[in-house]
């Protein structure tokens, strides 16, 4: 996947901060992809309580009948709290099926459940070659 591609896609999207290190003095060399509000959170049982700053697992979820590049987030104690909508899971999927890590962070949001993608990935701006001369 060329990442230009990437990224040009994601800054398309309302609401997102590309590519900038992480504000958090925890998160010191992540960087920041995007922050999204959380859909489907009523597929989950109960509304979890999660603090501002708290560390969220993102996990590809493929099987989701809605959305096969699904990224489902929960708690570090496995609460499932949403997912992340489907305009910006196909990049993101990508890179987590390449093997990229990809981590999240309770944003604040007084509205909404939003949730900040951060990597440890450096994404270059460079293309494979194609073969092609």
């Amino acid at each position: 996947m060329d990442r230009r591609y990437f990224l040009a896609g994601a800054a398309a999207l309302p609401g997102t901060a590309l590519a900038r290190p992480s504000a958090a003095p925890d998160d010191a060399g992540l960087i920041e992809l995007l922050s999204v509000r959380l859909v489907n959170r009523d597929h989950f049982a109960g509304r979890v309580h999660v603090a501002e700053g708290a560390r969220v697992v993102l996990r590809r979820d493929p099987a989701w009948t809605y959305d096969p590049a699904a990224i489902s987030v929960s708690t570090e104690n496995g609460d499932g709290l949403g997912y992340l909508p489907p305009a910006s899971t196909r990049a993101l999927a990508a890179l987590m099926d390449a093997g990229v890590h990809l981590e999240g962070r309770v944003s604040p949001d007084p509205n909404a459940l939003r949730v900040t993608v951060l990597s440890a990935a450096v994404l270059s701006g460079s293309r494979p070659d194609s073969g092609n001369t």
